[in-house]
């Protein structure tokens, strides 16, 4: 419960900064729409892989159930702490991935809405935010899912190398299988979710002084 709200907060914060503070930078603010989504995209990769440690024991608690803290102690006694970070390399790429193509379809499709005309029915505005949000969830989860297959079975084995997880769920599932495993309860869920995130992360952005970015 702790996880998916701090990861998904965190990104929305660090993406409404990094656009305010380009916005209003004399010497940044012409750089494109793109540009924007991507810098703010690194800084909440960042933040994702600093909270690592957390999806790591939520990864295991899903698999091992009461057993997991017991083989999250066995590892961390046999590997150190470094071993709660396993997986951080899937979990890089998809974060980057999917805070790039998050943010910037929602950045954009910000940019093209008219705010002064939808700002007179709030409801309007919340339903446009809502549908954006849920249209650019479900865009990142199918650009990032194999990515997040591999990182959850990179964390649950700990010891195993990526080309040997790779390896071996090619061997037991065809590619297509792999990239669209645990997709459609994914999407349903996460979808939703991007939905609430999304009215969150513009209402964020009212308070905070920033209205419809402009592409250049």
């Amino acid at each position: 419960m702790l996880h998916a709200p701090l990861a998904r907060f965190g990104e929305i914060f660090a993406n409404s900064v990094i656009m305010y503070s380009v916005d209003n930078s004399t010497r940044w603010r012409n750089l494109s729409l793109l540009t924007k989504s991507a810098m703010s995209s690194v800084v909440a990769t960042a933040w994702r892989l600093l909270i690592c440690p957390l999806e790591t024991c939520l990864n295991m608690y899903q698999i091992h159930g009461n057993d997991a803290w017991g083989k999250i102690k066995e590892q961390v006694s046999k590997k150190g702490i470094s071993c709660l970070f396993d997986g951080m390399l899937c979990s890089g790429i998809s974060c980057l991935l999917g805070n790039l193509s998050w943010f910037g379809i929602v950045n954009y499709f910000n940019s093209k809405a008219n705010q002064e005309n939808l700002s007179e029915c709030k409801y309007k505005k919340w339903i446009r935010n809502a549908m954006i949000g849920f249209g650019a969830t479900a865009a990142s989860d199918l650009i990032t899912n194999i990515f997040h297959v591999i990182r959850v079975l990179k964390q649950n084995a700990m010891t195993e190398s990526y080309k040997g997880i790779f390896s071996k769920i090619i061997e037991e599932n065809s590619f297509k299988e792999v990239m669209l495993r645990g997709l459609t309860a994914k999407l349903f869920g996460n979808a939703i979710q991007g939905a609430i995130f999304s009215l969150a992360y513009n209402h964020i952005n009212e308070r905070i002084g920033i209205k419809s970015h402009q592409t250049n």
